[in-house]
């Protein structure tokens, strides 16, 4: 025996047809986005501005307490003067390094 064919599926009421298939020249239809309205009290405006919302209950880090002012400090004192440059002594005679050689013997002085 033969099974009968399944029904077809049920038409929901507000089911959108299928789009027809665009002409070959035109471009295509902008997609359609999946997700639904937003119900009409959204849309609506609002009656009064919403409340501000609260402080934070700890202080915000750019803000500095005032401080009050502070008096200018006295002028530093002078800097000394620079001290004087070392003297530097004259070379008065070349200082020996070797010894001096001896003196020729007596036999060779003319």
């Amino acid at each position: 025996m033969i099974a009968p064919p399944p029904p077809p599926p049920p038409v929901l009421a507000d089911a959108e047809p299928p789009p027809a298939a665009p002409a070959p020249n035109e471009p295509p239809p902008p997609p359609r986005l999946a997700f639904a309205a937003p119900p009409a009290a959204m849309l609506a405006p609002p009656d009064a501005p919403p409340p501000p919302p609260p402080p934070p209950p700890w202080p915000l880090m750019n803000t500095v307490p005032a401080l009050p002012p502070t008096p200018l400090s006295p002028p530093a004192p002078p800097l000394p003067a620079p001290p004087a440059p070392p003297m530097l002594l004259p070379v008065l005679a070349p200082v020996p390094v070797y010894p001096p050689p001896p003196p020729p013997p007596p036999s060779e002085i003319v």
